[in-house]
């Protein structure tokens, strides 16, 4: 890519499917003054492919960087396979910006040392560099359950590790200088020169957690002002709503339960096993089903980003919907008369819509208990039994309220405030 633009370059640094379909949602409104460019990381390289594949389906400007060709027995030494990685991408930055003359740069961290090296370069050329929190951040949300290891591995990581966090500070120094911060920060903490953050109670964690006030502005989430754009706009249009149920095959002649999967497979939860990651699934909708027919109410499943639909296909034999992982969720959830999930951030949407709602926590965890207060969700139902009993509720039309509504926590005219913001 060559930097023949008309407009200034607008650099977006998204870490996985997640966080690029966040910057997706502010694309219309930064395409009026900018040229937009995607600058995925191939450091990340579980999700590169994915978030390059769908890039190009849409026809996203991308500045594209493959990983470097190593041996294979190179690649599986993580050691030199980061050091070679860093050296690499020291002089991938340094060609990007003798390409592209970039004005701003957007991640969702300022943290890992990819994103450290490339924000503190580019403050380095007069760029205005920022970090848009784009998911939860809570007090109590790195609590986890302890796990299960081998005496052998415990003792091996407790002497083995500080060795090797020694000796790849002084390769990394070598590489990048002495004087660059190579320390793991708090998102925000970093090199940004700005943080743009959801509401007041997430400036407090993140002031809290060591990110300088002064560098902290209140911007919302784009799905707080989605959210009502989309209850407006296919509530008012008999046309557009049967448009887009046509667009996800929902049934608008029964009523529709969503259910959000967390994955507790993965490297910061593993809690379960990827097979018991679907028995726990099953087992949800088989219960759902007790109390809802199917001839009156359709079950949908929509998986989080990190997952594969595949492990959820056997679920498809319960006449389960399963929703790919782009699917617009604040559509989604617009024709969902009853949503259920655990923690995840989706959540501000059915309170925004001030839909009928069950929040779970069936595996006691500490870090989805702790993020009632970022909701106002007054309970996480730990019990299967109660589970029933909130279904046999809903069902008969007496479901009690789950949630508290805060104008505090939704912030008004949120997509307007954050392009206001990054100017």
């Amino acid at each position: 890519m060559t930097g023949d633009f008309l407009k200034p370059v607008l650099l977006l640094v998204p870490h996985y499917m997640g966080s690029l379909l966040y910057f997706e949602k502010l694309l219309l409104g930064l395409s009026e003054k900018y040229e937009v460019v995607f600058f995925p990381l191939f450091a990340r390289h579980t999700y590169f492919e994915e978030m390059v594949g769908y890039c190009r389906q849409k026809n996203y400007k991308i500045y594209l960087v493959e990983e470097p060709k190593l041996p294979l027995f190179v690649k599986k030494i993580r050691f030199i396979r980061e050091l070679i990685w860093v050296g690499y991408f020291k002089l991938v930055v340094g060609k990007l910006f003798e390409k592209l003359a970039v004005e701003k740069i957007i991640s969702v961290n300022d943290n890992s040392i990819y994103v450290r090296w490339l924000i503190t370069e580019g403050n380095k050329r007069g760029i205005d560099t920022m970090v848009l929190q784009w998911a939860l951040f809570y007090e109590g949300q790195r609590l986890r359950p302890p796990r299960l290891v081998k005496n052998w591995r415990r003792i091996f990581y407790k002497f083995g590790k500080p060795v090797y966090l020694f000796f790849r500070k002084i390769f990394r120094g070598l590489i990048l200088g002495f004087d660059f911060e190579g320390g793991k920060f708090v998102i925000g903490a970093g090199p940004s020169k700005r943080m743009g953050v959801i509401n007041s109670a997430a400036k407090d964690c993140f002031v809290q957690a060591g990110v300088p006030e002064k560098k902290i502005s209140i911007v919302g989430h784009p799905d707080f002002y989605l959210a009502e754009e989309v209850m407006k706009n296919l509530g008012s249009s008999s046309l557009e709503k049967i448009t887009v149920a046509d667009k996800y095959g929902i049934d608008l002649s029964k009523k529709n339960v969503v259910f959000y999967s967390s994955p507790m497979y993965v490297k910061d939860i593993t809690v379960l096993t990827p097979a018991e990651q679907l028995d726990y699934t099953k087992r949800l909708f088989t219960i759902i089903r007790k109390y809802l027919t199917e001839k009156n109410y359709d079950l949908i499943l929509k998986i989080h980003p990190l997952e594969k639909a595949d492990l959820y296909r056997p679920v498809e034999e319960l006449g389960v919907k399963i929703m790919k992982k782009q699917t617009n969720n604040n559509e989604l959830i617009f024709f969902a008369d009853l949503y259920i999930a655990d923690s995840t951030f989706t959540n501000f949407i059915p309170i925004a819509m001030g839909k009928e709602a069950i929040f779970v926590n069936f595996f006691n965890l500490p870090s989805v208990e702790s993020a009632k207060g970022c909701f106002g969700i007054k309970k996480f139902i730990e019990a299967w039994d109660e589970f029933e009993k909130l279904l046999e509720l809903f069902r008969d039309g007496n479901l009690p309220r789950q949630y508290e509504f805060d104008e505090k926590i939704l912030i008004n005219n949120s997509l307007r405030k954050i392009l206001d913001w990054i100017g």
